[in-house]
């Protein structure tokens, strides 16, 4: 088992962290900071634990990446990265250059004249594809 063998370390905790407040919605899932968590189905207590902290900013080049997931581990060792910190117990941190870092966009939401006009380019490309 772990250091917390026979105790009931994480006994009815789930998702949220001693750091943030956490506000339980009726259907049982948890919100932090007003953003929605929705437990994996199957999910362990143990998985919620298994984190991935990303720090940047404008003072530094590199971002610090402090992961325990594995796959993530993998990933950054694959770009050539290798670990500055290992905690011995699964954590490893890494500095990963900021440029690498891209925040996610909202996904473009077409008019229906857009989706037309994008409908009939597209056919008008495969016409002339198609002459050639």
């Amino acid at each position: 088992m772990g250091c917390h063998e026979g105790r009931p370390y994480m006994e009815g905790r789930r998702m949220g962290s001693a750091n943030h407040s956490t506000k339980q919605s009726p259907n049982g899932d948890q919100s932090v900071a007003g953003t929605d968590f929705r437990e994996r189905p199957g999910a362990t207590d143990a998985d919620a634990e298994r984190e991935t902290v990303i720090q940047f900013d404008d003072a530094h080049e590199h971002a610090v990446f402090y992961t325990h997931h594995r796959r993530c581990q993998r990933h950054l060792r694959r770009l050539g990265l290798g670990p500055v910190v290992d905690n011995k117990r699964g954590g490893l941190t890494f500095h990963v250059p900021q440029q690498w870092l891209r925040l996610p966009r909202p996904q473009r939401v077409a008019s229906p004249a857009q989706r037309k006009a994008l409908k009939e380019a597209a056919e008008a490309r495969q016409q002339s594809r198609a002459r050639s």
